[in-house]
């Protein structure tokens, strides 16, 4: 061609394309390179999280069923003491009993007004009668002669006077029921 330019010396527009898609495609390589660097980190790091969201429902689970045993032993040793509850309730009525019996011959005594005094020997009672606490129309008697009644009943009639103790305390209700 004239002067001896090669075709690329004449049309500079020619080389520089290629080099211009080059550039380009670096450029897109670069750009996909740290898109692609910024995903597997991401992976990396969600990766991660899953391990440890794992290893977590791993321990919690492991916990979980130490919790379910424990809980089943809670039960279990709370029905025991349901059990012992009500066999316990049972004994303490029935020592309740004679202690609510003499408690009533103790304490009514003086509310109906009649006092018992231990003699000199310790061994026998008087009876010294005096005024009345209680009035006779009143609801609080009807309960005090039921309470009386339920005395006579144990210490008289029933398992009440099988000790000294327990016939003196007869003695003492039959009193109070005079």
């Amino acid at each position: 061609l004239g002067g001896g330019l090669t075709t690329a010396q004449s049309h500079p527009t020619h080389a520089t394309k290629p080099r211009d898609m080059i550039r380009h495609s670096l450029h897109v390589s670069h750009q996909t390179s740290a898109v692609l660097q910024s995903c597997i980190t991401s992976t990396t790091h969600l990766t991660d999280a899953l391990d440890s969201a794992l290893s977590l429902s791993a321990d919690i689970g492991i916990r979980h069923a130490e919790l379910l045993h424990h809980s089943g032993e809670l039960s279990t040793s709370a029905e025991r003491l349901q059990s012992e509850e009500s066999m316990l309730s049972a004994h303490a009525s029935e020592i309740g009993a004679p202690l609510q019996h003499y408690d009533a011959v103790d304490t009514l005594g003086i509310r109906v007004g009649v006092l018992f005094k231990t003699t000199s020997t310790g061994k026998s009672s008087v009876v010294v009668r005096g005024l009345a606490r209680v009035k006779v129309d009143s609801e609080e008697y009807v309960r005090i002669l039921d309470e009386v009644d339920d005395a006579v009943e144990f210490f008289v009639r029933g398992e009440g006077n099988v000790s000294a103790e327990g016939v003196e305390y007869a003695k003492r209700a039959l009193a109070l029921h005079e």
